[in-house]
Formats: structure tokens, C-alpha cells, sequence
């Protein structure tokens, strides 16, 4: 991403990374230190659709003031229904091993209390 951002024309000085994390709520503890060591009042949060409302909430837990920018949607117009399309296949397998992580991610963060 900090490659594509330059791509881009932004500054390699306004980009900032934090590579230490292993998990949402490492990202949003180890992002908070940085944020607040340089002052800042918001951040803008950019992650996938599907996974933007437990990282909302583990940014927010962290005392973080987040403006949410999702990207990756998953929903688009579909196809007409063929007989095909009530047979299993490995792409819903995906979508549903995603939402099911999602779920139980938000069920995980929230038992534990890190959602803001």
C-alpha cells in the first residue's frame, strides 16, 4: 500500500506504517501509539468491507477516532440463477468461511472487551 501511495503522488514523508501487528487488535493498539506520539485527532481507517465493523470497533476501542473507508466489496449485480448456481462450489466456500470469521471475530473482540 505505502507503494501504491507513492505511485500515487503522496509524499513518502506523510506515509506512515506500522508493520509489528499480527492481528486487528495489535494494528489498532500499535496504530494508536503512533497516532498519538505525532498528535494526530483522527485517522482515516482503510480495510475490506466485510472485516471494517470489528476494525471500527478495536480502533475505537483503543481511543481511537476512526473515519471509516471500506474497500473491497464483495456485492455485486448478479448474474441471472442458472441450475449451476444451487450446486456447492469453492467461491461460496469462501464467502462463507469470510462471513463465519467475521462473526466470530466480533463475537471474540467483543467477549473480550476491545471493542470501542
Amino acid at each position: 500500500m505505502r507503494d501504491l501511495l507513492a505511485e500515487w503522488g503522496v509524499p513518502q514523508e506523510a506515509v506512515v506504517t506500522e508493520t509489528a501487528s499480527t492481528s486487528t487488535r495489535e494494528n489498532a493498539l500499535f496504530a494508536s501509539e503512533i497516532v498519538r506520539g505525532r498528535g494526530w485527532k483522527r485517522v482515516l481507517l482503510v480495510t475490506s468491507a466485510a472485516h471494517m465493523g470489528r476494525a471500527v470497533g478495536a480502533f475505537r476501542g483503543a481511543g481511537l477516532d476512526v473515519i471509516p473507508s471500506a474497500t473491497d466489496y464483495r456485492v455485486v449485480e448478479p448474474p441471472p440463477l442458472d441450475l449451476l448456481d444451487f450446486l456447492p462450489d469453492s467461491s461460496a466456500l469462501d464467502g462463507t468461511s469470510a462471513v463465519f470469521r467475521e462473526v466470530m471475530g466480533m463475537w471474540f473482540y467483543r467477549w473480550q472487551g476491545w471493542l470501542g
